[in-house]
């Protein structure tokens, strides 16, 4: 597992990963928080294929947003259909000081409200639509660093 997300208003939790590091089988699967049961399991869409999902935000309304360790942000909705994907200018990395260059790692941050999500790559944080992806802006983050600030 590579990320994890609850949608408070379900009372669902979702989890995503990859299954296969050989095939890049990347997954989402869906937990009712009150008995633990697995409800479902779906491959994610060829669109998020390519690398794994990093870092995974649900909206109110059961709208799942993912992004993926190259530097793509995909929306899907309740369905598991994607409504779109962006690209964004940052990774979504991790950082080990065992991995080498560990320097180039930059932040797993995603989080979804009522109006907007934003990402962060550690130094700016952006924000954007929910219905399109759209910037809507971005601001530094005071003392931040694009760097070595996964998690």
């Amino acid at each position: 597992m590579w990320t994890g997300a609850v949608n408070c208003s379900t009372n669902i939790l979702y989890i995503a990963g990859t299954r296969s590091s050989a095939s890049i089988d990347n997954y989402i699967s869906t937990i009712d928080q009150a008995t633990g049961n697995l409800l479902t399991t779906t491959v994610l869409p060829s669109v998020i294929h390519s690398q794994e999902p990093r870092c995974m935000a649900v909206s109110p309304t059961g709208d799942i947003y993912i992004a993926s360790q190259d530097n793509y942000i995909t929306k899907l909705n309740s369905a598991m259909v994607t409504q779109y994907t962006i690209t964004i200018a940052h990774g979504m990395a991790y950082y080990s000081p065992t991995y080498t260059p560990y320097y180039i790692a930059s932040y797993n941050g995603l989080a979804v409200g009522n109006n907007f999500f934003v990402h962060t790559n550690g130094g700016t944080l952006y924000k954007r639509n929910l219905a399109t992806g759209a910037l809507m802006g971005s601001v530094a983050i005071t003392g931040g660093a694009a760097g070595n600030n996964s998690g």
